[in-house]
């Protein structure tokens, strides 16, 4: 079977296509347009939906283990319970010094030792105007 016979003995003719093509221009322009203003109209009118979600979980046994180890009796420390540590936690997740801590350990301490100095002004303006 050649080629011919495939595709019913008809040839395509590429410039009469592009020729079509090029008569039209005027439609094809004017559709995109159309198209691109329409989808920008829709992306600069949409309001921004953000949405995040957070489960904190409580620790297990098994996850304060280590915080334990040198507690007890015999240091004089008391041992601490799950309740204690989920606490602790929930209170510096709420405490006004997280984003500021959050932000020094992304910003500032990624950057090289020739860069901190700036980078410790735009965290600290950057935390002031968050706050």
């Amino acid at each position: 079977m050649t080629s011919e016979q495939h595709r019913g003995g008809e040839e395509v003719d590429l410039g009469a296509l592009f020729a079509s093509l090029w008569a039209q221009k005027l439609l094809i322009v004017c559709v995109t347009v159309a198209f691109l203003l329409m989808a920008a109209l829709y992306a600069f009118t949409r309001q921004p939906v953000y949405q995040a979600d957070l489960v904190i979980v409580a620790p297990s046994h098994n996850d304060i283990s280590s915080l334990n180890y040198g507690r007890g009796e015999a240091s004089g420390l008391p041992l601490l319970s799950v309740a204690d540590v989920y606490s602790i936690y929930t209170r510096y997740l709420q405490s006004e010094s997280a984003p500021g801590v959050c932000l020094m350990s992304t910003i500032f301490l990624r950057c090289p030792p020739s860069e901190r100095c700036c980078r410790r002004m735009m965290c600290t303006e950057l935390f002031r105007v968050l706050s």
